[in-house]
């Protein structure tokens, strides 16, 4: 399914696809409206036969494709730290409606939402990319 959206996305201007091995997204940040509309309908027809096993996220300019069985963020995170000694900090950052299961899912650690705000889980938000960056660098420099 991955190898056909890519064979059928390929020719549509800033479209294009992130392979997340089990899951897929296809991104549209900067495509033109009749791109999108090429991509989603593209996308529509190749995913129609599974569509019963399948998840589809719909995020900021972007379409997260993955088996209904895969758990979300949310899941995946909590897993992650639950494996690592007792009393580690996580930080989570994210500027996407498909991070908030992962907000929701750390309510006991440090989630950062980036952008707007509207209704988010996140316990704290920077409005842009520079500020993650400062915001790890003075982490950085406080942590050495």
């Amino acid at each position: 399914m991955k190898r056909s959206a890519q064979a059928k996305l390929k020719g549509l201007a800033r479209v294009w696809i992130e392979d997340k091995g089990l899951s897929f997204a296809v991104h549209y940040w900067g495509a033109r409206p009749g791109a999108v509309r090429s991509a989603d309908l593209a996308l529509r027809k190749i995913l129609a036969p599974n569509l019963a096993a399948l998840r589809v996220i719909h995020g900021n300019k972007v379409w997260e494709v993955m088996p209904k069985e895969v758990p979300g963020k949310g899941v995946a995170v909590r897993s992650l730290l639950n494996r690592l000694p007792e009393k580690t900090l996580a930080i989570y950052v994210g500027d996407d409606v498909t991070d908030e299961t992962a907000f929701a899912a750390l309510n006991d650690q440090i989630t950062v939402k980036v952008g707007r705000v509207r209704g988010t889980y996140a316990h704290f938000y920077l409005r842009n990319p520079s500020e993650v960056q400062r915001f790890l660098s003075r982490l950085e420099t406080v942590l050495a």
